[in-house]
């Protein structure tokens, strides 16, 4: 088991993505504390796989004290933290009220700060683990969110931060940017939306929950020992020709790749480059 009495708080836990991390990390044989604002289906996804349910709103400073300190006091000791938490209230900015934009930001970019915070104090000075936080591919811009959008990216700016700030204690700092991924919010979209947010990804087809869980397994796990950098494709690009050089790692500032041979190469070009338009997929239809 790959996660073996590992002690694991995940947030967001009684649905989607939250859902199927914390069944996956009960199989891999973490030590669980599923946290969510939602008390009922909370209670419910919790005692499915034996974890410790903790109500928590990720965007109240106090709440978020009370819940680490539950969950130190059920765990011991925090190893891994996953935060899936988040909400959208979507419009065109010209309609979008002054308290939509607000409470977004709080919730999505405030939350992942609070949290973030509470899990590097807990691991800091005890013992080195992994916090994962959650983006989106929205982060680049998409019509109608304007809030989810900047909140989002500002969890990119975020997780690098505290990647740079805890690096000396061992404590690793990743973020997911999932896609269009199947889960209640996805079976509400119009059908029209739905072919071209999926036109609009490289396999052609939607995600499932579980795998973005298992890249979050696997940032939590012993396997993960560095903070990655993945760069967001936006665009479906043709695979390298038989033979060619294989990327290793991707330099967005200068357009360049480092390849197995240690020559450098040109890159795909970055979408700012390319000044190609992002689909037009609402951000809770998109993410989560």
């Amino acid at each position: 088991m790959r996660l073996k009495d590992k002690a694991v708080l995940i947030t967001g836990a009684a649905h989607g993505i939250g859902r199927a991390t914390l069944e996956l990390f009960a199989r891999e044989g973490a030590r669980l504390v599923a946290c969510d604002i939602e008390e009922g289906p909370l209670r419910e996804a919790a005692e499915a796989v034996g974890a410790h349910p903790v109500v928590m709103d990720v965007a109240d400073p106090a709440s978020v004290e009370r819940g680490f300190a539950e969950a130190l006091a059920h765990l011991g000791r925090l190893d891994g933290v996953v935060h899936y938490a988040g909400i959208t209230r979507d419009n065109f900015h010209w309609k979008m009220p002054l308290e939509d934009w607000e409470v977004v930001l709080r919730v999505n970019l405030t939350g992942s700060f609070l949290v973030a915070k509470a899990a590097s104090e807990a691991m800091r000075e005890k013992n080195p683990g992994s916090i994962v936080l959650t983006a989106s591919r929205v982060y680049l811009g998409n019509l109608g969110q304007a809030n989810y959008a900047a909140s989002k990216a500002g969890v990119v700016g975020l997780t690098r931060t505290l990647a740079l700030e805890l690096g000396r204690w061992g404590i690793r700092v990743n973020a997911l940017a999932p896609g269009f991924i199947e889960t209640r919010m996805t079976a509400k979209v119009p059908e029209k939306v739905r072919e071209k947010a999926i036109a609009a990804t490289p396999l052609g087809r939607a995600g499932k929950p579980l795998e973005v869980a298992y890249a979050a397994l696997f940032l939590v796990s012993d396997e993960s020992t560095q903070n990655l950098h993945l760069p967001h494709t936006p665009h479906k690009l043709s695979p390298p020709p038989p033979g060619g050089p294989r990327p290793r790692a991707w330099s967005s500032r200068r357009m360049t790749c480092t390849t197995s041979s240690g020559k450098r190469t040109r890159a795909a070009p970055s979408l700012a480059s390319r000044q190609l338009p992002l689909p037009s997929i609402p951000t809770q239809w998109a993410s989560r």
